[in-house]
């Protein structure tokens, strides 16, 4: 999940973005999502990302929330009403919840709400939470997530961000309170809980639950302005974007690997892209391009398991012998660095990275018990012209060494088939 916002009054007019000349040599496709603008005040759609890696989308011309992955066979979408008054995506919570700043009286100084609403299928749109008077209404501080819910820091605040002390502006609201299978966060120990994000703006080091990064790059020399775009990626490092705000505008995206190293990708100031960079859990970003937005892959991918899953189509049971006889071989140091991160770094490494940055992944941390941890692992716009997505769904030991059970199932593109997801095939 992408960890802050920028306050609604304070945020630079979105540049008008052109060509990608800069991604030359590196993968990127359309990622479905268009940029739409406002013309006075110039406002474009706002990106957030969930902690499943679903992307979530504010069109400020429609006033329209979107989830941008196939839920019951559709995208969900929902109007925000005129009475939240000027809007802007703070983030996207556990639970199928986003969180919206709502500044209601404009001219009322001190006037915002923080309001939460579904945006799952059914119940799209419900407003499920307000702290009323908790929203941003334009002054220089970001909200950012946590494991509990949303805090704020400041700007120019030293030291740790957000500091320990920082209470909770909202915590994380459960949309069904009495359902126990409601999938709350845990402890942040999964890649798919929200995490436990600190940055140090003395140190330049990134915290991200229990390890520690140093920045030593050109990301370490910029002088830091609130809380820098970060989100925690399923192998267990993180990606973020740190930008340079003091003499010009450019952006570095820092790519923090399970091992402890660090990569940087510069961003060109002239490129028209440094407010509109969405980190992604994949390790992929998304940015604008003249009118769409685009999934770019700036590094390599981590490492992931080289084999094939043998599907029985009839079942969608897959044979799970040479995964767990590839696992056996592997030392304990290299289990531990990539599947025995936690279940969904697990999933993550045993689907592997998706051949073109067009393919969304998704991954859902579901469920444990005194055995097995249950992960839903999804990719959708897949270059196929019959298959729209597929969908493994993992029943992992719990000690993480072997997996018990993967089933497989697929949806298809319009007029193909299916738009859910079952073992039915696509014609």
């Amino acid at each position: 999940m992408v960890s802050s916002t920028v306050p609604v009054s304070t945020a630079p007019s979105p540049p008008d973005t052109g060509s990608l000349e800069f991604l030359e040599g590196m993968a990127w496709e359309a990622a479905g999502i268009e940029q739409r603008c406002t013309p006075e005040p110039r406002r474009c759609t706002q990106l957030v990302v969930d902690p499943s890696g679903a992307p979530i989308s504010y069109d400020p011309t429609s006033r329209t929330l979107t989830r941008h992955v196939r839920d019951d066979g559709e995208f969900v979408s929902a109007p925000v009403p005129e009475s939240f008054g000027d809007i802007w995506l703070v983030a996207a919570g556990p639970d199928e919840v986003v969180y919206l700043n709502a500044i209601t009286e404009p001219e009322a100084e001190g006037s915002a709400d923080l309001v939460a609403v579904s945006l799952a299928s059914g119940d799209a749109g419900r407003e499920v939470g307000r702290a009323v008077d908790g929203g941003n209404p334009g002054v220089d501080f970001d909200f950012v997530v946590t494991p509990e819910g949303l805090v704020t820091t400041g700007w120019y605040e030293q030291g740790q961000r957000p500091a320990p002390s920082e209470a909770l502006v909202m915590a994380w609201v459960d949309r069904n309170p009495n359902d126990d299978d409601s999938p709350m966060p845990g402890d942040g120990s999964s890649t798919n809980d929200v995490a436990s994000i600190i940055i140090d703006a003395y140190e330049r080091t990134v915290t991200v639950v229990d390890q520690t990064w140093t920045l030593d790059g050109p990301a370490a020399e910029f002088p830091p302005t609130g809380m820098p775009p970060i989100a925690r990626t399923f192998d267990g490092g993180f990606i973020a974007r740190y930008d340079q705000v003091v003499e010009e505008y450019w952006s570095v995206v820092v790519r923090g690997w399970p091992d402890g190293t660090i990569d940087e990708w510069a961003v060109p100031g002239d490129s028209g892209t440094a407010f509109s960079i969405v980190p992604e859990p994949m390790g992929t970003v998304l940015l604008a391009n003249d009118g769409r937005y685009v999934r770019a892959s700036p590094f390599e991918s981590s490492r992931v398991w080289d084999g094939r899953f043998d599907i029985n189509f009839d079942t969608g049971a897959v044979d799970v012998t040479d995964l767990n006889d590839d696992l056996s071989a592997l030392e304990p140091d290299d289990l531990e660095g990539s599947f025995g991160i936690d279940p969904v770094a697990f999933a993550a490494a045993a689907i592997g990275m998706p051949t073109s940055p067009a393919v969304l992944v998704t991954i859902d941390y579901i469920r444990s018990n005194d055995t097995a941890h249950t992960v839903v692992a999804t990719n959708e716009r897949l270059l196929d012209d019959s298959v729209y997505g597929v969908q493994w769904t993992f029943t992992i030991q719990r000690d993480l060494t072997a997996v018990d059970a993967i089933k497989w199932a697929n949806s298809c593109q319009p007029q193909r088939g299916h738009q859910d997801y079952q073992t039915a095939l696509c014609t």
